[in-house]
């Protein structure tokens, strides 16, 4: 195809930065923006030029849409993955998957069915000093990856006046679900998939009688061939945003995005130390995933994730965490999502 013809389904805060990623595209022409809320769908269908509706159905030219955009709150994920997928349309869904894995196995269902391109939102990804540090790490640069450790969070984020954040039934929890989504699957990226989990939140709140909401998390991933991940999401971090260690038998790789840096060294044996800065590219990671996703459409090659199947195994390792802060005690991932058989 010579351009793809791209919808968005949701008109708030990422909605909006999704629809000006698509209308920046050389590769795509966003025909329409989609939002039970039609004044917002109208608000941002004006500014981008394009078409609104208060549903996909009611979308005028629905039917010749290519792919679709989803940046619903996550409780509606499924609602629109599964009936874009099985009438072949692509899907780019912003993360988690679902808020369950019952949904989630339904979305993955479907895109295994439709042979559709399917990705996951993981705009940390596409960090200049992510991208070199898993192509450095696929070309056995430190080895075999042995542990990692990383954080992720940004100041302020539970001040902000956006409801969602507070309602756990919308959302399926809190800054784990949230930003530590991309600190969980980078892990995965690094040391494949975990078999145990460990979680727990210092610091929860609880908002109108509903389930506690973790704005701190702390956690441990560990594979029973010794691997393992720590990790930290928070909301109030003031030192924001990413930080990421990955060690490997012949050496290690930093990625250190904090303090308005966008560093990787790459360390040796010895004392060896190789570096790149990335801060001269600018904050580029959501305009760069959105053009591979639509480049990927466009052409059938699909030749980088994370795809659904990343997205259910990610979401997987989550609720194990999750549970695991619940019960107060390591939690086993289902059988089907671990590294090793039992």
């Amino acid at each position: 195809m010579d351009r793809v013809r791209v919808v968005v389904v949701g008109a708030g805060r990422m909605g909006a930065r999704r629809a000006g990623s698509v209308a920046s595209s050389k590769s795509a022409t966003l025909v329409g923006v989609v939002d039970p809320v039609t004044e917002r769908a109208n608000d941002l269908a004006k500014k981008q030029g394009c078409a609104s509706a208060g549903s996909l159905e009611d979308l005028t030219g629905a039917g010749d849409i290519d792919a679709v955009i989803i940046s619903t709150p996550n409780d509606e994920h499924g609602k629109v993955a599964i009936p874009s997928l099985n009438k072949g349309r692509s899907v780019f869904c912003e993360k988690p998957l679902s808020n369950t894995l019952e949904e989630a196995d339904g979305i993955h269902a479907a895109w295994k069915a439709s042979g559709q391109l399917f990705r996951m939102g993981s705009n940390a990804r596409e960090f200049g000093n992510v991208r070199k540090a898993l192509q450095l790490a696929r070309e056995g640069a430190i080895g075999s990856p042995a542990y990692g450790r990383g954080w992720i969070g940004f100041e302020k984020a539970i001040a902000r006046n956006d409801a969602s954040y507070y309602d756990t039934k919308k959302i399926g929890g809190g800054v784990l679900v949230d930003v530590g989504h991309h600190i969980v699957d980078l892990g995965r990226a690094f040391l494949g998939d975990f078999d145990d989990a460990f979680g727990y939140s210092p610091t929860p709140i609880s908002t109108d009688g509903r389930v506690p909401l973790d704005t701190c998390f702390i956690g441990t991933l560990r594979r029973r061939d010794g691997r393992w991940f720590s990790l930290q999401a928070s909301w109030q971090d003031y030192s924001g945003y990413l930080f990421l260690e990955i060690a490997g038998d012949k050496g290690s790789l930093v990625v250190d995005s904090r303090h308005n840096v966008a560093t990787l060294d790459l360390n040796s044996p010895g004392g060896g130390r190789t570096s790149w800065d990335f801060y001269a590219e600018g904050p580029v990671s959501f305009q760069r995933e959105m053009d591979t996703f639509l480049e990927a459409v466009r052409t059938g090659k699909d030749e980088r994730g994370p795809s659904c199947e990343d997205g259910l195994r990610t979401l997987a390792a989550i609720r194990s965490m999750y549970a695991s802060w619940s019960s107060g005690s390591w939690a086993s991932l289902p059988p089907r999502f671990r590294s090793l058989p039992s």
